[in-house]
């Protein structure tokens, strides 16, 4: 899948970060949930390149089914919004109560101020726009998850 960009397809963060940090030896927990395979894929090697364990999952119930099953809590969901079944907005909001302070970065190729503000209200700290360059996930990625590294 190629990777091209426009001049919309920046990363907006939608809110400030809070949270907890990681001991230095533990890897930054990622879930990944977008129902293109080869999306899915793209990312889940981009992001274990970077240096992350990542969980790819194809579906907002399976994001749902993750998060809740999951030993320990991710520290970053990315997530599509729209997916069959269940969007990604909609597994956010089932797991309003559970999320804590996991920071959600949201993928869409919608560009509306309206999904702006669902993502917002959701939970969502950040969207990236549709069609995109890798380096803007990597650089969204790493600021969304600045707050567990010691340097």
């Amino acid at each position: 899948m190629a990777a091209t960009t426009d001049s919309m397809s920046a990363f907006t963060s939608v809110a400030p970060l809070l949270g907890r940090r990681r001991p230095l030896d533990d890897r930054i927990r990622v879930l990944v949930a977008d129902d293109e395979p080869q999306l899915r894929t793209l990312l889940t090697r981009l992001l274990t390149r970077e240096g992350y364990d990542v969980t790819a999952v194809a579906s907002g119930a399976e994001l749902v089914s993750a998060v809740r099953e999951a030993d320990e809590p991710f520290d970053l969901i990315v997530s599509d919004v729209m997916m069959p079944q269940l969007s990604g907005l909609d597994a956010l909001r089932v797991l309003a109560d559970e999320l804590g302070d996991t920071p959600v970065l949201l993928m869409t190729a919608m560009r509306d101020e309206r999904l702006l503000r669902e993502a917002t209200e959701a939970g969502a700290l950040g969207v990236i726009a549709k069609p995109f360059e890798l380096d803007v996930v990597r650089t969204a990625v790493a600021a969304l998850t600045a707050r567990f590294t010691h340097r």
